[in-house]
């Protein structure tokens, strides 16, 4: 018999999902009636949490599957009769395959291999596993359960950054934020207190700013939708150190998204708002234009508001439902909006990034270099240079013409090289703002 937990379940699965997957789903809940009920409950909890960063049918098929499989209700063959090769190959990626917290570094690295592996098969693999992470840390913090700091240290060192990466930014900063509350508690507590007071303050100024734009675009025929954006407790941590400010004084604490239904309407609501608004200088970011390495688009500004409310610059950031979509759920959420042929090619970029990942894991001389090769590859700095021909470019810093040669496919044959218009080589470094063009021999005749 059905539990009201269940029944709850099945009734949210219905209002999310066409019927043909949500069959799909109440398929694998009905098999997964046979678990015991502490295991059925937690399964739920965790589909809750993964349905709310929007992942797709056959991931929270898969997440109903596991404990069957695990304890041979299933076999690998009942599932792909049943469920299909991709849901198959889900649920054999769950079978003991999470970093204990526990083990040695070796160990560690062995089982990070063996995760990447997963990962480069199918990247909603990723989605399960950072999902169960958020899930056990989370529901240890509140329990109180033991020493969980080594599990904390290290979501924080591997699936953070891969969180990032993949452009999963709810889940990145949901799991930034219990992994700091459990590693330095008593810095969290604190910021988390002195934040209540100014929230209030910098709320009041977030609700007369978003009435304000939302007439704004009225008045000019846009329709938009604007929503309030706060930075979480870890964020807000990272920021006061990385520029030695106090909490009162960071400048980004809170901003505003502007939701359009174009690219063009992106750049006319960006006129507007600096039109009627004063722009903080030096803030402008086209993301559109020039994408961030994980694919996240959108154009941020900053302005000041209304002086009596507030002295303190607002952020905002304007974008198309997809782009929102894109930046707050990556991955996980490609099957939402995107068509079969966009998914597949977004897929594969970031399925030729976790094959890059394996390699430099190959590579690294121990589990703590490859971890560092990895922060290195998130959040490394980077440089804009422009290409005759081939428009801007994102870089890492310290990039040489070759890097920016082989990103345009001119890294083969006789070449010559200008910088600026002036002569340089292959192994010239770039500065951000550079202009580089790579003339062939035929070209230069």
């Amino acid at each position: 018999m059905r539990s009201e937990l269940v029944n709850s379940f099945i009734t949210r699965v219905n209002n999310t999902f066409p019927k043909n997957q949500a069959d799909m789903i109440l398929n694998a809940v009905d098999m997964g009636l046979g678990v015991p009920v502490s295991d059925m409950e937690e399964c739920i909890s965790i589909a809750e949490l993964i349905m709310e960063h929007k992942a797709d049918h056959i991931v929270i098929t898969a997440l109903f599957l596991a404990p069957l499989r695990k304890i041979g209700g299933l076999d690998h063959k009942n599932i792909l009769d049943h469920f299909g090769d991709a849901t198959a190959d889900l649920v054999e990626s769950l079978q003991d395959q999470s970093l204990s917290g526990t083990e040695s570094r070796i160990y560690q690295r062995e089982n990070v291999r063996k995760l990447l592996d997963s990962f480069s098969r199918d990247i909603r693999s990723s989605v399960l596993m950072i999902s169960l992470r958020i899930f056990r840390l989370e529901r240890s913090c509140e329990a109180g359960d033991g020493d969980i700091e080594s599990l904390a240290r290290e979501s924080m060192e591997f699936y953070v950054p891969l969180a990032d990466r993949l452009g999963m930014g709810a889940m990145r900063s949901r799991l930034e934020d219990v992994c700091f509350r459990i590693l330095e508690p008593e810095v969290y507590g604190n910021i988390k207190e002195a934040y209540e007071p100014i929230q209030i303050e910098d709320k009041k100024c977030l609700d007369l700013l978003r009435d304000v734009i939302e007439k704004l675009l009225k008045r000019n025929g846009i329709n938009g939708a604007v929503h309030g954006r706060t930075k979480g407790i870890y964020s807000l941590y990272r920021k006061m150190c990385s520029s030695n400010l106090s909490l009162r004084n960071i400048t980004d604490k809170i901003g505003l998204r502007i939701i359009v239904s174009s690219v063009p309407q992106c750049y006319s609501v960006l006129g507007l708002l600096h039109t009627y608004f004063q722009p903080v200088q030096g803030t402008f970011k086209d993301y559109i234009g020039l994408p961030k390495e994980n694919g996240y688009r959108s154009i941020h500004t900053c302005i000041y508001p209304v002086r009596e409310i507030s002295h303190k610059p607002v952020e905002l950031q304007i974008r198309t439902e997809a782009m929102h979509t894109d930046a707050v759920f990556g991955v996980a959420a490609h099957w939402l909006y995107k068509t079969e042929k966009d998914a597949a090619m977004e897929q594969n970029r970031q399925l030729n990034w976790m094959r890059n990942l394996i390699e430099e894991h190959e590579s690294s001389e121990s589990h703590d270099a490859f971890l560092d090769r990895l922060q290195d590859m998130v959040y490394r700095d980077e440089i804009v240079v422009f290409g005759l021909g081939a428009g801007q470019m994102r870089l890492p810093a310290g990039s040489t013409v070759l890097d920016f040669a082989r990103r345009t496919g001119r890294s083969n044959g006789k070449v010559r090289v200008l910088v600026n218009g002036k002569p340089a080589s292959m192994i010239s470094k770039l500065r951000d703002g550079d202009t580089v063009a790579l003339e062939s021999s035929m070209e230069t005749q």
